[in-house]
């Protein structure tokens, strides 16, 4: 977990932006950043030339103090759990923030919508090629968004990339062409606006939604699952659990931890 503010102090315009890394069940002490970031993006991602997992942190804020004062970065940094320094990593084409990233493949990965210093940053789809470091930009969505969530769900069995929220209740999947181009497609709609709700993929191939915020002063408690159980996207379907947050939560993180976390289960 890296980055992030107080956020009473944004709320405040007095934001106070960290640099810190926390890894979850170790003593060992914090990692830093190079940057102070705010509202960044991240994945985990692994190199051919290494077997070492690293997080690749890219964009945010290091300056929030105000609609008047703030300071977008298009740098991006690896963080590993081994070193207490990230290092640098290659820059963005362009600020950004508030976007979302999520794996195409084992090599691939995109970089999805945001708020950023052009006026088209909301509709921006880059692709990164991984293990060489090229970055390409399109700009092809046809919604813009920022602050929406992204991952992967299984439709027919194979893992595509879908995005959902962003101050919309729209859903989209990028599918796969026959040659090698993606298509954006309509989802099932979300019965609500959502906006800075985190996601999870789960191993089954569905995907969660968790939490999120209609607006500043109202978060959601509940959770929303898209499953897609055949190949028809008409088919997918948003469904809300049982299980609930026992407090409601806008800009939180959510992610899957191995089972020995959690005894009780």
């Amino acid at each position: 977990m890296c980055g992030g503010g107080d956020q009473r102090l944004i709320f405040r315009k007095k934001a106070e932006i960290f640099s810190d890394c926390e890894k979850l069940g170790s003593k060992s002490g914090n990692i830093k950043m190079r940057e102070k970031r705010l509202m960044s993006g991240s994945i985990l991602i692994t190199k051919k030339n290494g077997a070492e997992q690293k997080l690749w942190v890219t964009g945010g804020y290091n300056v929030y103090t105000g609609s008047n004062n703030k300071k977008l970065s298009k740098t991006s940094e690896y963080v590993s759990t081994v070193k207490t320094l990230a290092s640098q990593g290659p820059d963005l084409p362009l600020k950004l923030g508030s976007h979302c990233m999520a794996h195409v493949n084992q090599s691939t990965i995109v970089i999805l919508g945001g708020s950023g210093d052009k006026p088209l940053a909301g509709f921006s789809w880059i692709f990164v090629d991984i293990d060489n470091e090229v970055l390409s930009q399109e700009l092809k969505l046809s919604r813009e968004r920022s602050g929406h969530s992204c991952g992967q769900v299984s439709v027919g069995g194979q893992k595509v990339v879908v995005m959902a929220g962003g101050g919309r209740n729209s859903t989209e999947l990028m599918i796969p062409n026959q040659d090698g181009s993606f298509t954006w497609k309509d989802g099932p709609d979300l019965p609500h606006f959502v906006t800075d709700g985190p996601s999870v993929s789960l191993s089954n191939g569905n995907f969660l939604l968790v939490g999120g915020a209609i607006h500043m002063l109202r978060s959601l408690h509940y959770i929303m699952q898209l499953s897609c159980p055949t190949e028809e996207i008409q088919d997918c379907l948003w469904t809300k659990l049982d299980q609930e947050l026992f407090v409601g939560r806008g800009s939180h993180l959510a992610m899957m931890v191995p089972r020995n976390f959690v005894p009780c289960i």
